[in-house]
């Protein structure tokens, strides 16, 4: 599996190395048995609100459980969080969730998630521009305050969901 590209610059059918740090990481998660949540954090640069990825959701192992816990996180972080998928005049979709068994392996998220099933695989992107839907003085880029906001809330959500993640190693939850 590649992980790790830059497909920004990575031309079609070129293959490259993955970095040293994606082998760091995905050494330790092998000798860790795996993750049970991994949380890929990135910048959009069109977007103007926070969404999470729906690219794990069309990974072969994705399972109704799994969908519910997402969706369990995605609402809670809804409640904490001014930022996150903010309702308003611009609808915070994010991107389209690809049809099951046809998500893009190459990206981070999705070869977590099936590389190992249950795992609750999430990337979360921030926009550069701001957050237009609320309000004008927070549409002129996503200010250093907001990112701590965020990311208190997001642990906050973490925390919430810790007794309810899926992923077992021989007939148990993780404590």
């Amino acid at each position: 599996r590649c992980w790790g590209i830059l497909h920004n610059t990575t031309a079609p059918g070129q293959t490259t190395p993955p970095a040293p740090e994606v082998v760091a990481l995905t050494s330790a998660m092998i000798s860790l048995d795996g993750p049970d949540l991994m949380l890929d954090i990135h910048q959009d640069e069109e977007k103007p609100y926070v969404f999470i990825s729906k690219t794990p959701l069309g990974v072969p192992s994705c399972t109704p459980p799994l969908r519910l816990l997402r969706s369990k996180f995605h609402s809670i972080l809804r409640t904490k969080s001014l930022d996150f998928e903010t309702p308003g005049p611009i609808d915070p979709v994010g991107y389209p969730e690809p049809s099951p068994g046809t998500a893009n392996l190459n990206i981070c998220s999705a070869a977590v998630a099936e590389r190992w099933p249950g795992c609750l695989s999430l990337t979360m992107e921030h926009p550069y521009k701001g957050n237009d839907n609320r309000g004008k003085e927070y549409s002129r880029g996503f200010t250093v305050e907001q990112c701590r906001e965020l990311g208190e809330k997001t642990v906050e959500a973490v925390e919430e969901i810790l007794p309810d993640l899926i992923r077992k190693r021989g007939g148990k939850k993780r404590k």
